[in-house]
C-alpha cells in the first residue's frame, strides 16, 4: 500500500497581512484617545484637557467635584489646552478658547 503525502506550502503573504493590519488598528487607535485631568478645589481647578470634547469634560467635573451641569446642544469640537481659575473662569476660559499655556 502506498501512502500519499500532501505538502502544504505557506502562503507568506497572509500572515504579513493579518500583521500589517493589526498594527495600524492598534496605531490608530492609541493616538486616538481623549484626555481630561482636573485638580484642585472648586474655588481653585486646574482642568487640562487633550481632544477632549464638552460632554467629556462635564463628565469629569461631575465625578471629580460632584457638580450637576446640564448641557444644551452639542458641538463636535475638541479641546486641548489648561484652563485655571474658580470653576466659572476655567469653564468660560474653556467655551471661550482662551488657553492659559499650551497643551499637555
Amino acid at each position: 500500500m502506498r501512502k500519499i503525502v500532501v505538502l502544504f506550502t505557506r502562503n507568506p503573504f497572509l500572515p504579513r497581512l493579518a500583521t500589517a493590519a493589526l498594527l495600524t488598528w492598534c496605531v490608530s487607535c492609541g493616538g486616538s484617545a481623549a484626555e481630561v485631568r482636573l485638580s484642585g478645589t472648586p474655588d481653585h481647578v486646574v482642568l487640562q484637557t487633550y481632544d477632549a470634547t464638552i460632554p467629556e469634560i462635564l463628565s469629569a467635573l461631575r465625578l471629580t467635584f460632584n457638580l450637576d451641569v446640564k448641557l444644551n446642544g452639542a458641538t463636535a469640537r475638541r479641546f486641548t489646552g489648561a484652563y485655571i481659575g474658580s470653576m466659572r473662569q476655567a469653564l468660560s476660559r474653556l467655551l471661550t478658547h482662551q488657553r492659559l499655556r499650551p497643551p499637555l
